[in-house]
């Protein structure tokens, strides 16, 4: 068992695929995404899981702790939560269309950070329904 680990560790240390620097950016996102490169989807999935851990966590905060009428229009805090509902089947790909798309009708977020340009572009493309 152990010479399998060395032997995947070894071989995924050698690897040559290119790592995109941090923070990303729009801009790289959108060059790896022209590419239709591998990175551009796995970005993608690791921002999206990491607003479902977010979002499960503050909804569990929250109904320990309801927040305030002040804190629920805080800036800062409505722009950090995801407030997009997925639709039960849509795609990494079409995701990565949106978001693209959204990118199109909105060139000054070439300078932003990805994950910001990919909550925005859910946001926009399916918000939630009350």
């Amino acid at each position: 068992m152990g010479r399998i680990v060395v032997i995947v560790t070894a071989f995924s240390l050698s690897s040559t695929s290119p790592a995109m620097a941090f923070p990303v950016m729009s801009k790289d996102l959108e060059q790896e995404c022209m590419k239709n490169s591998s990175l551009c989807s796995g970005y993608i999935l690791g921002i999206l899981d990491g607003h479902l851990s977010w979002k499960t966590t503050m909804d569990a905060y929250k109904r320990l702790y309801p927040p305030t009428s002040e804190e629920m229009n805080d800036p800062v805090l409505r722009w950090s939560l995801p407030h997009y509902c997925l639709p039960a089947k849509v795609t990494v790909s079409q995701i990565q269309q949106v978001t693209m798309n959204y990118l199109k009708e909105h060139p000054d977020m070439l300078g932003v950070h990805a994950e910001r340009l990919i909550n925005d572009a859910l946001n926009s493309a399916f918000p939630c329904r009350k």
